[in-house]
C-alpha cells in the first residue's frame, strides 16, 4: 500500500473495492510487485537525498574554500580536523615547503631522515620493537652515511 494509506484509501485510490485489496495482499505476485514498487520508490527517494547531501557538500566545500582564501585559519584547522587529513596535509605542507637547510644542519637532518627511513623499513618487515632497538642504530648510521654521500654528489654537481 502507499505508506499512510488505509486499505479503503489505497481501493478507493486504485479504482477496486475494498475486499479486491484484502485479496491482493495474500498472493505473492502481488506482494512481489509491491515490494519492487517500494524498492524503486526508495532507490528514487535515496537518488534525491543523495544529490541533496551532494549539493550541499559542495556548498560546505565553496564555504571553505571561500573562508580559507580569505585566510582564515580557523577555519582551515576545523576543515582537517573534520576530514581527518590533518596529518596528511602537514606531511604535504612539509614537502611542498622544504626547510632552508644550512650547511652545518645537514648532518642532523641526514641523521634525522636515515632514522625515519630505517624506522618505517623495521616496522614494514614486521620486525617487532625490541629487535628494532638492537638494530636500529647500526642501520642508522650507515643509512645517514649513504645520504650524507649523496648530498656530497650533488653539491659537486652544482
Amino acid at each position: 500500500m502507499v505508506e499512510g494509506l488505509s486499505v479503503e484509501e489505497a481501493a478507493e485510490r486504485v479504482g477496486v473495492c475494498r475486499q479486491t485489496i484484502s485479496e491482493w495482499r495474500g498472493q505473492p505476485a502481488f506482494i512481489a510487485a509491491l515490494n519492487t514498487e517500494q524498492n524503486k520508490l526508495l532507490r528514487a527517494t535515496m537518488a534525491r537525498y543523495k544529490e541533496r547531501m551532494l549539493s550541499l557538500t559542495d556548498a560546505a566545500f565553496r564555504g571553505v574554500a571561500d573562508a580559507l582564501s580569505r585566510g582564515d585559519a580557523l577555519t582551515a584547522r576545523w576543515w582537517l580536523e573534520r576530514v581527518g587529513i590533518d596529518e596528511y596535509a602537514k606531511a604535504a605542507f612539509r614537502q611542498t615547503v622544504a626547510p632552508v637547510i644550512l650547511p652545518e644542519d645537514v648532518g642532523a637532518v641526514c641523521g634525522e631522515l636515515a632514522a625515519q627511513r630505517v624506522d618505517a623499513y623495521l616496522t614494514a618487515r614486521g620486525i617487532g620493537p625490541l629487535e628494532r632497538l638492537r638494530v636500529r642504530d647500526s642501520m642508522v648510521r650507515e643509512e645517514a652515511a649513504a645520504l650524507r654521500d649523496e648530498q656530497g654528489e650533488d653539491d659537486a654537481e652544482e
